[in-house]
């Protein structure tokens, strides 16, 4: 997306399909310390997720963040619906979880998940993991 087209569409969002609210509060905490200029929308479903990214918000979505662990839908199912639709294929989605089994590593890279990563437990850490995504998908425009 070029600098022209960001501007018209405002703020980036980064998009935390996440139930558990401590992890919320914590990716909200880490995003507003990396990038006070990215805005953070938060799905507790993968349903509300969903709908989120089908609405009129949805285009100015450049990350998702997406935990497996969610009520109703789980979320490798909705990595999978995700990549079903062909506007939303190529947005970024790391699996962001605590879940250290292999088989859910590798389902999420078959599923075309940009990255999987196990949630570290501390904020300094938390923090970093954040620093290194954002700077991977929403590099620093330069104007």
């Amino acid at each position: 997306m070029n600098g022209e087209t960001e501007a018209a569409l405002g703020s980036p969002v980064v998009l935390v399909v996440d139930d558990n609210a401590a992890d919320v509060d914590l990716t909200h905490e880490a995003l507003a310390d990396a990038r006070p200029d990215v805005e953070m929308h938060e799905a507790a479903t993968g349903s509300d997720a969903l709908a989120f990214l089908r609405g009129p918000d949805g285009a100015r979505v450049r990350l998702v963040l997406l935990d497996l662990n969610l009520p109703r839908v789980h979320g490798f199912d909705v990595l999978s619906a995700l990549r079903a639709l062909p506007e939303l294929r190529a947005l970024p989605v790391v699996v962001m979880t605590t879940s250290d089994a292999d088989d859910d590593a590798r389902r999420a890279a078959a599923l075309a998940a940009n990255a999987f990563l196990r949630k570290p437990i501390g904020f300094v850490e938390y923090s970093a993991m954040v620093r290194a995504l954002l700077a991977r998908w929403l590099p620093l425009v330069e104007s």
